[in-house]
């Protein structure tokens, strides 16, 4: 299973990540795209690996894709590799800031999800608009 990180600048998208993969990296690192993959243990699979004793035992794995910094240009309109691979993840996991920070405005979740939501929206209709136009210049 593959999960895409969305959320806001500032939202704690990087933090989530680092959590759930144990994955630490420098500071520096945020303009990369970032995939981590962890196993996913289940004692049914070792309970089973020592009845039938196969060759190999797989678990099952999910991995957590993190856009890097850059997204997709703004002024061009057009979408970065990065947000093609979290279009195409098999669900999305929203990180919404509702934390203070030093020099920003007083969270509002509710206005960032709507935010995050209307992005994700609007490049959804962007990619339908691309298929229509390839189907109209194929008829």
């Amino acid at each position: 299973m593959k999960l895409g990180i969305t959320g806001l600048a500032g939202s704690g998208k990087t933090t989530v990540f680092e959590a759930l993969t144990g994955d630490f990296s420098e500071a520096g690192n945020k303009m990369e795209n970032r995939l981590g993959t962890i196993r996913v243990p289940d004692a049914r699979i070792d309970r089973l690996s020592e009845i039938f004793n196969p060759r190999k035992t797989i678990y099952a794995q999910v991995e957590y894709f993190l856009p890097g910094k850059s997204g997709r240009a703004k002024d061009s309109g057009k979408e970065d590799a990065s947000w093609t691979a979290v279009r195409d993840a098999d669900a999305l996991i929203h990180v919404i800031r509702n934390f203070n920070m030093f020099g920003l405005e007083e969270p509002n979740p509710a206005t960032d999800f709507s935010t995050l939501d209307q992005d994700l929206i609007l490049m959804d209709l962007a990619q339908a608009e691309k298929r229509i136009e390839r189907m109209d210049a194929e008829a």
